[in-house]
């Protein structure tokens, strides 16, 4: 018969050791590798939306208020906004403006974020007060090579600068309206709308967030304008700081997109 074997006490050692040194690289690598990507709602979810405009007059100057509410995102979480400022007519064609936004419920690409025990999740924006300085440039022509009369179209381009994370976007809206005219009174009118919010200096991606509206628009004759309106809405978020540190630089884009159904209300004083 053959004699048992034993395994010798310098091979018993180096065996365990290098067990430790694996169990100990799983646990360090593994973590780094498991770290959720930022999770947003898949489809196209429906969201809400009401806008609230009230223009002055002064000589040239349009001082302009307004306030934005939106139910957003998964939960529907609120957003809400009011901008103060004016603008300021240059020339029949064209008119520029300074503003700032008190914005709040944003959402940025560092809100995905890890908790104290381990789980991620979205931050709860909705408190959370930010200030965006805003310049405006908005030329306008009336198209009258169209069919028809009371077509006009403008290319709004505003530069904001967030004030709360130091980012900076250019926003591209080309607009085509056509007015329903009694005489030279406008008595209603439909709008398309485009927009795109381009990235200055930050993320990957220079195409942060675009829309495509259509609004349906009724004059009244005291200065109210009053209407549904509704848009196709796209964006992405990408890498947080926070998934960056904790899982090795690593990298996610995350698409998401939205239906915006909302009412929508503009009113001007001293016509």
């Amino acid at each position: 018969a053959t004699p048992p074997t034993s395994t010798p006490p310098t091979q018993t050692c180096v065996t365990k050791i290098t067990g430790k040194f694996a169990l100990l690289a799983l646990l360090t690598a593994g973590p780094a590798a498991a770290q959720p990507v930022a999770t947003v709602a898949q489809g196209r979810p429906v969201e809400f939306e009401g806008s609230l405009r009230a223009f002055g007059k002064s000589a040239r100057w349009e001082p302009m208020g307004e306030l934005v509410g939106r139910l957003q995102f998964e939960g529907r979480q609120p957003m809400r906004s009011l901008m103060l400022g004016a603008y300021h007519k240059d020339a029949a064609w064209l008119k520029t403006g300074a503003f700032v936004r008190f914005q709040s419920g944003l959402r940025h690409d560092d809100d995905w974020a890890r908790r104290v025990d381990g789980f991620w999740e979205w931050r709860n924006t909705t408190d959370r007060n930010e200030a965006v300085l805003v310049l405006d440039v908005t030329p306008r022509a009336k198209l009258s090579w169209l069919p028809g009369n009371g077509w006009l179209g403008l290319l709004k381009t505003r530069y904001e600068h967030n004030t709360f994370n130091g980012q900076n976007l250019i926003k591209l809206q080309p607009e085509l309206s056509w007015f329903w005219m009694r005489g030279l009174v406008p008595k209603a009118h439909v709008a398309l709308r485009y927009e795109a919010d381009l990235a200055v200096g930050f993320g990957r991606q220079a195409l942060r967030e675009q829309w495509v509206y259509a609004s349906a628009l009724w004059h009244s004759p005291g200065g109210l304008v009053v209407g549904p309106t509704a848009a196709l809405r796209e964006g992405v978020f990408e890498t947080s700081s926070d998934f960056s540190s904790h899982s090795g630089g690593r990298s996610y884009r995350a698409l998401w997109r939205s239906y915006v159904l909302g009412l929508t209300a503009v009113y001007r004083f001293g016509r």
